[in-house]
């Protein structure tokens, strides 16, 4: 017996094509666009994002991401769609749901900001979501998700232990997508300046010497001269960024 198409799609608000997020920041709220009140406002929201024509009404009428959904129920279109199972047709629903999110975060004007707010939360699952989507769009030339992440890290005390070395390395692997490698540098200047190397942050001063391999030398050059005549780091470290730099004595 064959299956309905919309009755393979969990019967949400969510999975539904007149679904819209209340705000552009991962909301976990939504207002219908089949809603009456919203006509007059579609091209803005759909277009430009602009909630501001209607928050009011927004407010008043959202209502959360897994509501039950109405008579009127119109299934995101999976017809594309292989039988692949419930648990596989989810993850491909979800994985749509992020390229649309991605699209979005990648323009200039996405509102950062509460996102970028969350990076200093005392909660580390929200600090570590936070940086999870913000990476996701690091290397797309964002200048805000850029700064705001090279903002953060910059911010991080001394790593001295196995969990800050961890917790670094994930971000530099981020900061590594970004274009402007100038931007880039500038945060390993800041982590060599203010950790020191020893067993436990070993696999840290490998990760932005490994990164440091990729970033042209001129751009290293000045702060990295000065490093190798400073009294901070080990003759073996000052022979790597020599490397680096194409110094051979």
């Amino acid at each position: 017996m064959e299956t309905n198409e919309v009755d393979e799609i969990e019967r949400i608000c969510h999975n539904c094509n007149s679904h819209f997020p209340t705000s552009r920041i991962l909301a976990e709220t939504a207002i219908c666009l089949n809603n009456p009140v919203f006509e007059q406002y579609i091209d803005e929201l759909i277009e430009n994002y602009n909630y501001d024509c209607c928050q009011e009404l927004i407010d008043k009428y959202q209502f959360p991401n897994e509501q039950k959904a109405c008579p009127d129920f119109d299934p995101i279109d999976m017809s594309d769609v292989e039988d692949i199972g419930e648990e596989k047709k989810a993850e491909l629903l979800n994985t749509i749901k992020l390229e649309c999110l991605f699209d979005i975060m990648k323009k200039d004007d996405y509102p950062i900001e509460k996102l970028a707010k969350k990076l200093y939360s005392e909660d580390k699952e929200e600090r570590k979501n936070a940086l999870s989507h913000l990476g996701v769009v690091v290397g797309q030339k964002n200048k805000k998700v850029s700064k705001a992440i090279c903002d953060y890290y910059c911010t991080l005390s001394p790593a001295t232990t196995l969990e800050d070395v961890y917790r670094r390395i994930d971000i530099l692997k981020k900061i590594n997508y970004i274009d402007n490698k100038k931007e880039v540098f500038s945060c390993i200047v800041n982590e060599l300046n203010k950790t020191f190397s020893n067993n436990t942050t070993r696999s840290l001063f490998n990760e932005l010497f490994r990164i440091m391999r990729y970033i042209p030398p001129d751009i290293m050059r000045d702060d990295l001269e000065k490093m190798i005549t400073g009294k901070k780091f080990s003759y073996r470290l000052k022979n790597k960024m020599k490397d680096l730099l194409e110094i051979y004595e």
